[in-house]
């Protein structure tokens, strides 16, 4: 969940200041500029919620099976060999 936590808030901002570079290019009134930087963020910001779950469930959830994995092979290989000098003792 740590990689994925910012995922909303960097595009939510990323499309904001697209939006915000457009429209001061375009010549909008300042008035004009704050209801569509707002309207873009909301927006923006639902979708980066929307690609946050989609990759916590299928990108993150196989990297946390396969940390989880190695974790236990290298935990039954410390218990082998704690067993191994306990037989030799």
């Amino acid at each position: 969940m740590n990689r994925t936590k910012y995922i909303p808030s960097i595009v939510m901002l990323a499309a904001a200041f697209v939006a915000c570079v457009s429209t001061i290019y375009f010549k909008y009134t300042t008035r004009e500029i704050l209801y569509i930087v707002l309207i873009i963020s909301v927006c923006f910001f639902g979708l980066g919620h929307i690609i946050r779950m989609i990759a916590e469930k299928y990108l993150v959830v196989e990297t946390i099976e396969e940390m989880k994995s190695e974790e236990s092979e290298e935990e039954s290989d410390k218990s082998e060999s704690k067993q191994e000098k306990d037989e030799k003792q």
